[in-house]
């Protein structure tokens, strides 16, 4: 939702894992993005910016980056003139991976005591060492959990007042994640011989589970709590198949037969119960353009192209980059040329970018005819289920659903150009059963 009190402002540009979703980080070009950030930190540059921007109507601040926790020691230092400038803030944010020492989190926390704060802390876990092992590093699973209770159990040696602690997860998955859990052979091996085995699915949930039962037993704060959460989404940008669609029901399946939702069952709540704010459509968008701000004096479309007007990052990404999952595979010179010509732009030139924006922010017939004639081509075309092609109402029903639940102007302009029309990949990832086995979730359910 558009909120121009809040901003997302880059605190890292660096990571020390060897992963898959972070390949390029490993380059000496972006230790370099990183010093630059760090001396903006040092120096509280970003801090006129922010006041320069909002004057003192700031209430919500996010902290992004690579790794936030690596520059946590430049933070805590101008805590103090953060709330002394934006003395309305009421909740600050950012997502970690927890596989760095939690000691930079804890003394961040130590500097917030007292104050009426909401601190949410996202932690970036995909699963049991099967899943998040492969995807990051070796160790990884079994690190964020040790981590997770050292932290937990250095927060409960202090007094916090009035802060408040929001901690929960978010899981990634990409077509790999996704391929394993469906054709996992215990899965086949239940079905056809009836033996007892573990199948994967059961493991990452069991993993969540026991993460949520080591919380409660070493929590001792009140002011501290976890959502007890593990909604996976997807890996985005992706280059989805019809096939992968297809692949993708069946992962849906999965939960669903264990009485567990997925992450779109959760969104598909929105329109449901805010049905009758539709007709203003940026209480169901991202708030890509109004709030990010990167190195420099640029105002970003997303926190996703903080890094795109910066030589050291682009140079170090089509060197590197030979990972086809990891996102700037779909990225090219071009585009990468006109997302800092029109959606990365300087300060003074954010009225003109909001006005630009407003088309996507609040008004919602062009992307719905737009998508629910692509939606009918992929059907004729054989690449999503032919109810769409012979049914107005499912098709109706899959716009709605999609731009209720799926909207983010980044990815549209991405893979199309256009912050309006939306991504074929994506369409087609739901459109091959996720989303009826979704629908019909949400009437037997209510």
């Amino acid at each position: 939702m558009i909120n121009e009190r809040a901003a997302e402002i880059i605190t890292s540009g660096w990571c020390p894992l060897d992963c898959n979703y972070c390949y390029i980080l490993k380059s000496d070009d972006m230790k370099d993005v990183h010093e630059k950030i760090r001396n903006d930190l040092k120096s509280g540059v970003f801090l006129d910016r922010l006041r320069k921007f909002y004057g003192d109507r700031l209430t919500h601040l996010s902290l992004w980056g690579t790794e936030p926790l690596l520059t946590m020691v430049d933070l805590i230092e101008h805590m103090p003139e953060v709330f002394a400038s934006f003395p309305k803030i009421t909740d600050i944010g950012f997502s970690t991976s927890l596989m760095v020492d939690p000691k930079a989190l804890f003394e961040f926390i130590r500097c917030l005591v007292g104050r009426d704060i909401l601190l949410k802390v996202q932690i970036s876990t995909d699963g049991p060492s099967q899943i998040t092992d492969k995807n990051r590093m070796k160790g990884a699973a079994n690190q964020i959990v040790r981590n997770l209770r050292e932290l937990l159990e250095m927060i409960n040696s202090i007094e916090l007042g009035t802060l408040k602690i929001d901690i929960h997860f978010k899981p990634t998955h990409a077509n790999s994640t996704i391929r394993d859990m469906v054709e996992d052979p215990s899965n086949m091996s239940q079905v056809l011989y009836g033996e007892k085995c573990y199948p994967l699915i059961d493991e990452y949930l069991d993993y969540f589970e026991n993460i949520f039962k080591m919380f409660r037993e070493v929590n001792k704060q009140k002011n501290v709590s976890l959502r007890e959460s593990k909604l996976s989404t997807l890996m985005i940008p992706g280059k989805y198949t019809t096939t992968d669609g297809e692949m993708f029901d069946k992962y849906v399946k999965l939960f669903h037969d264990r009485g567990e939702q997925t992450a779109y069952d959760s969104r598909y709540v929105k329109p449901f119960k805010y049905g009758a704010e539709f007709h203003k459509r940026r209480t169901f968008t991202c708030s890509g353009g109004d709030s990010n701000f990167g190195i420099g004096k640029n105002l970003h479309m997303c926190h996703r192209t903080f890094y795109f007007d910066h030589e050291e990052y682009i140079r170090g990404a089509f060197r590197d980059n030979e990972i086809d999952e990891w996102e700037v595979s779909d990225f090219s010179p071009a585009i990468i040329d006109m997302m800092n010509k029109w959606y990365v732009v300087p300060y003074e030139d954010a009225a003109r970018f909001r006005y630009v924006m407003r088309g996507y922010h609040d008004y919602i017939d062009h992307q719905w005819i737009t998508l629910e004639a692509l939606l009918l081509e992929l059907a004729v075309a054989g690449q999503v289920k032919s109810y769409y092609a012979t049914s107005s109402k499912m098709r109706k029903a899959f716009v709605l659903f999609f731009l209720s639940c799926m909207t983010c102007p980044m990815e549209n302009v991405l893979n199309t150009g256009s912050i309006h029309l939306q991504t074929i990949g994506l369409v087609r990832m739901f459109a091959n059963g996720a989303f009826m086995r979704i629908l019909r979730r949400r009437i037997a359910t209510g």
